[in-house]
């Protein structure tokens, strides 16, 4: 589906419409709540049975397909990441997405777990830290080539954490959404990237919500 033309005031409804579509879903809400209730029991990232139980649950609901759950938790121990991660290093990121050692079983190439690292740290500080999805990656770069909020960038440049989120900063104060700024603003891309390039996983009541946005 092609992107209705918007200026910045009709995105800004239509992802505040779409953050409360998320809000509303029981399923979603279920799983946000499971994770940070877990995060909140486990706050700290030193000890296996504090990670591990984090990255298990996030994996699952998350569907992010690693399939060593225990040799992630005992990198991010390792990655000594706990003061960083408080003061939303985006060094973080990157010290969990690789030197993991998990390779591909076909090429024997170390697994890029960017979008699980997003995540992980997101999940954690959900003001420092913009998760990165792929269906939002290509929303983003639609948007840009249309409403020109950031320089032009190509979709794989946003596989650079600090660029990714400085689009996503600039996208915030374009829209006037800074005070959504970082888990309520993913949860509105997310669901209009759903809603844009797979419909299939929205209800029909929330693709009908979402489509009055655009009248």
């Amino acid at each position: 589906m092609d992107i209705p033309i918007l200026d910045f005031d009709h995105l800004s409804v239509v992802l505040k419409t779409c953050a409360a579509v998320f809000d509303n879903n029981e399923r979603f809400m279920l799983s946000d709540t499971v994770i940070s209730q877990a995060i909140s029991r486990f706050k700290d990232n030193s000890a296996i049975e504090e990670v591990l139980p984090k990255v298990i649950l996030i994996n699952s609901f998350y569907s992010t397909q690693i399939y060593s759950t225990e040799r992630i938790a005992d990198h991010i121990i390792s990655a000594d990441i706990d003061s960083r991660l408080h003061d939303g290093d985006p060094s973080v990121v990157g010290d969990i997405r690789r030197r993991h050692g998990i390779k591909t079983k076909k090429t024997d190439k170390e697994i890029d777990f960017y979008s699980f690292a997003t995540k992980y740290a997101a999940l954690h500080e959900p003001q420092r830290y913009a998760i990165f999805d792929g269906l939002v990656m290509r929303l983003l770069t639609a948007l840009n080539a249309q409403l020109g909020f950031c320089p032009r960038f190509a979709q794989p440049d946003l596989r650079d954490y600090s660029r990714y989120l400085s689009v996503v900063d600039s996208l915030a104060d374009s829209t006037g959404l800074s005070s959504l700024r970082y888990k309520h603003l993913d949860q509105g891309l997310w669901i209009y990237a759903k809603f844009l390039y797979s419909p299939v996983n929205l209800s029909e009541n929330e693709r009908h919500v979402i489509r009055d946005c655009h009248r």
